[in-house]
């Protein structure tokens, strides 16, 4: 017997309501040919299935990777020092808030890779 959704949100299931009804077999025209029916695998992947059920939207299927992107950002700003490589120490120091701080609207990012003295 096909749950209410009162019923339904008192379970443990992680999928959407909705996407329980299009896997409610009992439910379906195709439940006498379907491969997966009444099994297991045609539930989401989100509650353990493969998401098999050939109502079930296709990207449910699609198995999503976490990628870490490094992010440089870019400007500059003046900083006194006796030398470049004090002026790059310092910068290397300073937090991002000091950073932020110190560009004046001229820094999209940082990440201190050169050093240039300023002549007056």
């Amino acid at each position: 017997m096909k749950l209410s959704r009162e019923e339904f949100e008192k379970t443990n299931y992680k999928m959407s309501y909705d996407k329980y009804c299009k896997c409610y077999c009992p439910d379906c025209e195709r439940e006498s040919s379907c491969p997966v029916s009444q099994m297991y695998l045609r539930l989401p992947r989100v509650d353990g299935g493969l998401g098999l059920c050939p109502k079930l939207d296709r990207e449910v299927l699609i198995m999503k990777k976490k990628f870490e992107v490094t992010i440089t950002r870019t400007g500059s700003i003046i900083v006194e020092a006796e030398t470049a490589n004090e002026a790059f120490d310092k910068v290397f120091d300073m937090t991002t808030a000091d950073i932020d701080r110190s560009a004046d609207g001229n820094l999209t990012g940082w990440e201190p890779s050169d050093v240039e003295e300023i002549e007056d």
